[in-house]
């Protein structure tokens, strides 16, 4: 096993585990093809990186992060507008999905106070889970923040989401909880690297 920052090539495979591993959220939601972009977004962006988990030359999890989430918003919407409006057609008319694109988008507001630098996402293949792997992904993360001299990085999770545990497991704080959704609430973690 080999644990690498992701090349543009490595995105659509990346949207794959998302897709597949990733159930509730509302990314998820936006299907295979808007995600690869969105990766793709993460990897060339200046400001995010993505880290992939490669078992015999295929991506078998990943993990990307963001030191300025701002800044990649800007990024996305400047470099991929065009595509994520083609991707995101059938979806565009359905009112609940374009308020959740805005909320996501403005999220920051409600974090204005918080750091700029940001866990995005994380996931493994099934078949890979509960052994260990999603820690060494975070402290693989944490490395990448620490060459960029991040001193601390939050994460957003959905309140009833399993990852809540696995955060607080790998020395993540609870700091609060926002409506990010207005059904649904979501819990902020916070990690100091040491």
């Amino acid at each position: 096993m080999n644990f690498c920052l992701a090349n543009k090539e490595d995105a659509l495979a990346i949207a794959r585990i998302h897709t597949d591993e990733i159930k509730e959220g509302f990314l998820s939601q936006l299907g295979t093809p808007f995600l690869s972009k969105f990766y793709e977004a993460i990897i060339k962006d200046p400001n995010s990186f993505c880290i992939i988990l490669e078992e015999n030359n295929k991506v078998t999890g990943f993990i990307s992060g963001t030191t300025h989430i701002k800044k990649f918003y800007a990024y996305f919407l400047k470099n991929y507008w065009f595509v994520a409006i083609i991707l995101l057609l059938p979806k565009i008319f359905n009112l609940s999905v374009i308020k959740k694109i805005i909320e996501d988008l403005f999220y920051t507001k409600k974090t204005a106070d918080l750091p700029e630098a940001e866990l995005l996402t994380i996931a493994l293949k099934k078949e890979l889970q509960s052994k260990g792997l999603g820690s060494k992904l975070v402290d693989e993360l944490i490395r990448e923040f620490k060459s960029r001299k991040v001193q601390t990085f939050k994460v957003l999770v959905g309140k009833k989401d399993a990852l809540s545990r696995f955060y607080q497991k790998n020395n993540f704080q609870l700091l609060k909880e926002i409506n990010l959704h207005s059904t649904a609430p979501s819990l902020i973690f916070i990690h100091t690297i040491r």
